[in-house]
């Protein structure tokens, strides 16, 4: 299922009423940006977030997995889908964005040293 205009428009509003996004569609996808960093991304009208070694537990211990862009083929990428639990409580949702946006603030700072 391809991405929706819709689903962009709808997942940008219910985060702008927690913090400050914005999406831009690339590669058949969309990026969400936050302070200027990819925080997460949305595929298939889904809504992934950034991850790392710090917060993958709780998507691990939620079911999740990590995002394979093409299932036929080996390579992933460090989002995994943010449940609908998650999604469906402001609060809860906020604290997994701030978790991944601490993620792309802590690559950005590592590629910056480099």
């Amino acid at each position: 299922m391809p991405l929706s205009n819709e689903y962009i428009d709808f997942i940008v509003d219910r985060l702008n009423l927690i913090a400050p996004v914005e999406a831009k569609k690339m590669f058949g996808g969309a990026c969400i940006y936050r302070d200027g960093m990819v925080v997460g991304i949305l595929d298939n009208d889904r809504l992934l977030f950034k991850v790392d070694d710090t917060n993958r537990k709780a998507y691990e211990d939620a079911g999740m997995e990590i995002f394979r862009p093409n299932p036929n083929a080996p390579g992933t990428m460090p989002y995994c889908e943010v449940p609908k639990s998650v999604q469906d409580d402001p609060e809860l949702l906020l604290q997994w964005l701030d978790r991944s946006t601490a993620v792309a603030a802590s690559k950005k700072s590592k590629r910056q040293k480099k």
